[in-house]
């Protein structure tokens, strides 16, 4: 018996995990968060702005250093990345609507 308790209060512990996570993303979305994943956190660019004042867009480029029509800002904030992406509309792409 004293097994099975210890089972369902493990099984508790990760579903209450769960949950509190969910909450979390979802106040994030509400916040201004684009996506959240190992790497870091993106954030719309207004937030971005807003949070960390100053940073000047990077040109992403391909291994032959070409242009690709993706500008980023990025900084490393209490040991965590947070960026933000901006589509060059002008090299014809355009981002996609969720």
């Amino acid at each position: 018996m004293s097994d099975l308790i210890k089972a369902v209060k493990t099984t508790e512990d990760f579903l209450d995990d769960c949950v509190a996570m969910v909450e979390c993303l979802r106040v994030l979305k509400e916040k201004g968060v684009s996506g959240v994943d190992t790497e870091g956190v993106e954030l719309r660019t207004d937030v971005f702005d807003r949070c960390f004042p100053g940073i000047e867009w990077e040109e992403s480029k391909d291994r032959q250093g070409r242009p690709i029509g993706l500008r980023v800002k990025t900084t490393e904030y209490r040991g965590f990345l947070f960026d933000a992406v901006e589509l060059d509309e002008e090299m014809g792409i355009v981002p996609v609507e969720e």
